[in-house]
């Protein structure tokens, strides 16, 4: 047994019975066969509890802790308040795994423990959040190249390619080995072969039936295509698409993915209507199609921007509420790099005279939901503490305003913060409304990163 394994209940080590096994080894050994021949525990020693941790493929090397076996959660927070301790946390936790136990939102109220499926915001399981969470654990399980983030600019060149927007799906489509392919009908048991049905001599796969089929090469080997002298062997789509954006200028790129589309219909043609286009013809015609698509496109951004001058911009206004209520606008802003966030909030009468503003901060925070949770509940904190009892609360968290109004309960770490909010909102006739003018409470909010405490000023004092 490795020495410095967690010590049990009575706070002895592995280590130290290897140490002094020559002491102690007697009277183990005796007090261990006497409670086995007995059948029975005896009444001297402390009773044991067994830990039995499941091996996984990803673990985690957390540094020997400080608290028993039968330890709880609430040794982890601060006596008497709802918060973390965080020095503890850090303590006794790697930096990874204490910043995710100080991102959990903690329960303010006395609601009971309830399960919820963490990849939704709602908490409910859906087989579509099952099927990219695993993907997802799939693709960590994979090694991971120094240059992985330089891969992300495949994407975006696909993406920025000023092309129709069915091209592109095209190609994001072939890029994840999306496109009917027999290779892929295959493996989904639709049909009974995977030989490619244009040349019928290999496997068809995306980059078979799009680069390497003896059909795809009639058109690649044509002068016009610009990849002529190009090698037909690439690994995938993708490996494919790197080298065409190493070796292609923009220009060319762009004709080169609108010749691939046609590529996929020709092929298409040739299975189902038994008759194949001229590769030459196909190559001048994705050239003509593109020079028409960018054409119709300046000619409506020129339109666009001759509209925009002549259009007078509505300013969107602040409405004052009704007699003998007031106005509460929040608002948040969240540094998730810093994993700190910053609130604003200004409560206004009917006449638009302000009757208090405050600004807060708040760390450990990386959900902009919880951050504007976080927002909405110091404001009726405020309204609380001053006895207001007809408040409009105006925010421009609509997320969080559809949830505080509605009677659907949620699940997610979001929904405990919402049950505050609206328990809240039952104890006066309160409102919430979305806005998309909070200026002066987006000045305060941004505040956060110098503001280390409550801030309020105004005619009123807390």
């Amino acid at each position: 047994m490795p020495p410095l394994k967690a010590p049990g209940p009575d706070d002895f080590g592995v280590c130290f019975y290897q140490s002094h096994w020559n002491v102690i080894a007697e009277e183990v050994c005796e007090a261990v066969l006497s409670t086995l021949n007995g059948n029975s525990w005896t009444p001297s020693l402390n009773y044991t509890f067994v830990a039995l941790i499941p091996k996984v493929k990803e673990p985690v090397l957390s540094p020997i802790t400080k608290l028993s076996i039968d330890s709880k959660v609430a040794e982890l927070m601060v006596e008497n308040k709802r918060e973390w301790n965080e020095a503890l946390v850090n303590v006794i936790f790697e930096k990874e795994e204490a910043e995710q136990i100080l991102s959990i939102p903690i329960s303010r109220g006395s609601s009971e423990d309830k399960a919820a499926w963490g990849p939704t915001k709602k908490g409910l399981f859906t087989v579509r959040s099952a099927y990219y969470l695993l993907l997802e654990k799939r693709k960590s399980l994979k090694g991971e190249s120094s240059i992985e983030l330089q891969s992300d600019s495949r994407w975006k060149s696909i993406w920025g390619l000023e092309v129709p927007n069915m091209v592109k799906m095209f190609l994001w489509k072939a890029a994840n080995e999306l496109l009917p392919t027999k290779k892929n009908l295959f493996l989904r048991k639709i049909v009974e072969d995977r030989f490619c049905p244009v040349c019928f001599k290999e496997e068809e796969s995306v980059i078979h039936s799009l680069w390497e089929c003896s059909a795809a090469n009639d058109v690649w080997a044509n002068d016009l295509s610009g990849v002529s002298k190009w090698k037909r062997e690439g690994g995938d789509f993708l490996a494919l698409w790197e080298r065409l954006m190493g070796g292609l200028d923009n220009t060319k790129l762009e004709e080169i993915a609108i010749q691939l589309s046609k590529v996929w219909l020709r092929r298409n043609t040739a299975v189902f209507e038994k008759r194949i286009t001229c590769p030459k013809t196909l190559i001048t015609t994705s050239i003509e199609s593109l020079e028409a698509f960018k054409q119709a496109n300046r000619l409506t951004n020129s339109n666009n921007a001759v509209q925009q001058r002549i259009v007078t911009v509505n300013k969107t206004m602040w409405i004052p509420p009704a007699a003998n209520f007031v106005k509460v606008n929040w608002d948040a802003s969240l540094d998730v790099k810093e994993r700190k966030m910053g609130m604003g909030v200004i409560i206004r009468d009917e006449n638009g005279e302000a009757l208090l503003a405050a600004c807060d901060n708040r760390r450990n925070v990386v959900k902009p939901d919880i951050a504007e949770c976080h927002a909405l509940w110091k404001a009726m904190q405020l309204c609380n503490d001053l006895n207001i009892q007809n408040a409009i609360f105006e925010g421009d968290a609509k997320a969080v305003i559809m949830a505080v109004n509605s009677d659907e309960e949620i699940f997610s770490y979001l929904g405990e913060n919402i049950s505050r909010a609206a328990f809240s909102a039952d104890a006066s006739a309160k409102a919430y409304r979305s806005s998309k003018d909070n200026k002066i409470v987006q000045k305060a909010e941004s505040s956060h990163r110098t503001v280390m405490y409550l801030s309020c000023w105004g005619p009123i004092d807390l």
